[in-house]
């Protein structure tokens, strides 16, 4: 476009205004000029340039308007800007637009026209320039037609198109960058025309140097760029980018890289699905296999491998699956079959090892085709589960175990109820006969029949693992001692039995546990010595210093009595003595032990702060030593005295027991002893009985297991509506209500079944007599 033409600086005459018009005219060699009518539009006056534009001579032009040399579609808007001339509302217009030369062609042109007005503001005259721009408008839209394609094809591209350059002096920006390199990279074309940073700022900052030196490098060498690099985008998180691009160097020094960046995520992840997959192949526990159709394997994993017992995967790749399996060959043959008919099959299988040995493997295979359904590869999974299905024989052994253990706790807990009632009547019964009577002779075998019954059921407890575990200082000595006679008939003719103690050896240690360790060792001891031998029980005293602590983890410093158990039997294996105290490992055939009876030795002992060791050698003998921590406090336990009378009271008590019997000799001995007794088969009316009334009540005796309500529910339930109440717990079988991890928490008041009525009213005397707790409620978790 070129220059406006001045306007005068005031009004003028029309001659002078034509005058004016014709000295600003000029026949310029490449724009065109003309003077036009205001009233008629005409050509009043046309330089040669535009004569030759529009294809008129002269003397023809100046007879025409530019109206009718004007395109019909550009004409309206050319008068809108003429009429606001004529107007007054400005002084001049430009436009581009398009008109007819004489031989009908359209060319494109950029007018500028200028108002020469007279004195009294009207329009004398025109001037007018004419540009003639149609190559530019024939080039802009050849350019919008590529730029129109190209935008096309990008769009059609996967990824991003573009243009990228490198200054001389490091900085960079996109010529030109496709739509899509704001969903690809978070920025848009236009944030990227002038710089490129905006780019690199998205870059992960990982890759940041080693995209830029690999930029550098393709300036440098004008080599092929190509890079894969991560991007951090909003909404997105981390995503792979693969740029590739070919370098060329301008005049000026720049590089421009002419290329394409695309979304390498899913490549990247499938890099990724493949080096995970065979790294987990590689380092899976499972055995995996793939053969080829006919079934000889082309990878096996190091697990597999190992499964078979061989040093190296080239010894299994290639060979017969037969191989690999027992002598017979039908098995492979039947596993194929099944694979070629249904695709799939899984099942256990006898497999065999390198060395011959074999085991039993559980074995899932599929077969792989490819789309016409030719057979490419077999693959399988294999587990070893032999010793799975150990534990499974184990497991249901132990089961039955545990079912005979709940019967024989059932036994001894109803036992225990019967045997409450026998002694209480007994202890009552010689309340009342003359010292010296037959009849108190009498009595008092029944009594001691009584009191072994209950031995016994205490026996029973033990087996089944539901006795009420309340550990005390005692001599472990004197219960070695006391069990000798025992265990020598556990033992039999052909074992000799010998015992050394040391004098008080005092542990602190429930005297029930103690017994069924050195049961349970001497039955072991029995059974590796089937054609006799000797067991040797001995207690000493001693010391295990820091440096054996800090070499023997879990075990402190200090003084130690130690419990030996020795025989001369057939020792250990070393497999056996590794897993000595292993639950449910046993050598012994199915039926003639649970594996648990070490296992349990080894909880015990740890419970209670011990250790143990043992020693063994094949065809010399077995040494079983558990150390326990020493105590010095050994309560003496004095000779009972003459019978004295019961201690009495007047408190209120209530008693909550569902045996009728025993719930009546309880009240019997209570009621007789001056209490006030109120008793109940079920909780929930006891409940009832306390909510309604108003007597203080001072104690409860609860059962333990009981339906409907347990002990521990209604003692709870008591002391919120009496706070205070002292709470005896009484039971021949506890559950995990009184009892955690085998153990009697401390502050809970227990009587055990079967109990003598003095045992009875003793007890309740004594806590009665005690200091109210500061929280009483304690007595009842």
């Amino acid at each position: 476009m070129t220059d406006h033409i001045p306007t005068p600086a005031s009004r003028r005459t029309s001659d002078e205004g034509f005058a004016d018009a014709y000295r600003l005219f000029h026949d310029l060699p490449f724009i065109g000029m003309a003077v036009t009518s205001p009233g008629t539009k005409r050509w009043l006056k046309a330089n040669q340039t535009l004569c030759d534009m529009l294809g008129y001579p002269h003397d023809v032009l100046i007879q025409m308007s530019w109206a009718e040399l004007t395109h019909p579609d550009d004409l309206a808007s050319d008068v809108d800007e003429f009429d606001r001339v004529m107007r007054g509302e400005t002084d001049g217009y430009k436009l581009d637009k398009r008109y007819i030369r004489a031989n009908g062609d359209v060319i494109h042109a950029s007018i500028d026209v200028k108002a020469i007005r007279s004195a009294n503001g009207a329009v004398d005259y025109f001037v007018a320039t004419v540009a003639d721009i149609t190559a530019r408008v024939a080039a802009e839209s050849a350019a919008r037609e590529s730029a129109a394609l190209l935008k096309k094809l990008s769009e059609q591209v996967p990824g991003v198109i573009y243009q990228f350059q490198l200054r001389p002096d490091g900085t960079s920006f996109f010529p030109f960058v496709s739509d899509g390199m704001l969903a690809l990279s978070g920025v848009s074309p236009e944030q990227l025309r002038e710089n490129a940073q905006p780019l690199f700022d998205h870059v992960h900052p990982d890759d940041l140097a080693r995209v830029s030196a690999s930029v550098r490098e393709s300036a440098e060498l004008l080599t092929p760029w190509q890079c894969d690099y991560r991007v951090v985008l909003p909404g997105q998180g981390v995503r792979w980018r693969m740029g590739s691009a070919q370098p060329e160097r301008l005049a000026d020094g720049s590089t421009l890289w002419h290329g394409f960046i695309t979304d390498s995520t899913e490549r990247q992840m499938q890099v990724e699905s493949l080096r995970v997959s065979d790294a987990a192949m590689s380092n899976a526990m499972t055995g995996i296999m793939i053969s080829d159709p006919d079934a000889r394997p082309t990878y096996v994993n190091p697990a597999f491998v190992k499964m078979w017992g061989y040093d190296d995967a080239s010894e299994i790749l290639g060979v017969d699956i037969a191989t690999l399996l027992p002598q017979d060959k039908n098995v492979a043959a039947s596993v194929i079959a099944a694979l070629d008919a249904t695709g799939s099959w899984q099942g256990e299988i006898a497999a065999r090892r390198k060395d011959g040995t074999t085991f039993d493997a559980l074995v899932a295979a599929n077969a792989v085709r490819d789309d016409s359904g030719n057979l490419l590869h077999l693959m399988s999974s294999v587990l070893d589960i032999t010793h799975a299905k150990q534990l499974q024989a184990q497991v249901v052994h132990a089961q039955k175990m545990e079912s005979v253990g709940r019967l024989a706790g059932g036994i001894a807990h109803d036992f225990n109820n019967l045997l409450t009632i026998m002694k209480g009547g007994l202890e009552l019964a010689l309340g009342r006969v003359h010292d010296d009577g037959a009849l108190r002779v009498e009595l008092l075998e029944i009594s001691r029949a009584a009191n072994s019954a209950a031995s016994l059921t205490q026996q029973l407890l033990a087996f089944s693992r539901k006795q009420v575990i309340s550990p005390r200082v005692l001599d472990l000595g004197d219960v070695v001692q006391s069990l000798s006679g025992m265990l020598q008939r556990v033992l039999g003719e052909d074992i000799e039995l010998q015992v050394m103690t040391a004098p008080t050896s005092t542990v602190r240690f429930d005297p029930g546990q103690a017994e069924q360790i050195l049961v349970n060792l001497a039955v072991n001891a029995r059974d590796a010595m089937p054609n006799g031998g000797r067991l040797t029980l001995e207690t000493s005293h001693v010391v295990l210093d820091e440096d054996y602590a800090r070499t023997h983890r879990g075990v402190q410093a200090g003084a130690f009595v130690l419990l030996a158990v020795s025989d001369t039997g057939h020792g250990m294996s070393e497999e056996t003595l590794a897993n000595a105290f292993e639950p449910f490992f046993t050598t012994k055939d199915v039926g003639s032990g649970t594996g648990l009876g070490l296992a349990m030795i080894h909880g015990a002992v740890s419970q209670n702060g011990g250790r143990v060791e043992v020693y063994s050698e094949r065809d010399i003998g077995t040494s079983f030593k558990i150390y326990l921590p020493r105590v010095a406090d050994l309560v003496s336990v004095q000779a009972p005295g003459p019978r004295r009378e019961l201690p009495r009271g007047d408190e209120t008590l209530i008693v909550v027991e569902d045996e009728p019997a025993v719930r009546a000799l309880v009240t019997k001995v209570l009621t007789r002893q001056g209490y006030h007794v109120h008793a109940f088969e079920y909780g929930a009316d006891a409940i009832a009985w306390v909510r309604d009334s108003d007597a203080p009540v001072q104690l409860l005796l609860t059962d333990v297991i009981m339906p409907e309500m347990n002990g521990k529910e209604l003692a709870e339930a008591i002391t919120a509506l009496r706070p205070g109440i002292r709470v005896i717990y009484a039971s021949g079988y506890t559950a995990n209500v009184i009892v955690q991890h085998g153990v009697l928490k401390p502050g809970v008041e227990f009587l055990a079944k079967p109990f003598a009525a003095s045992d009875l009213a003793n007890r309740v005397r004594e806590l009665l007599d005690t200091r109210v707790p500061e929280h009483p409620s304690d007595h009842a978790h």
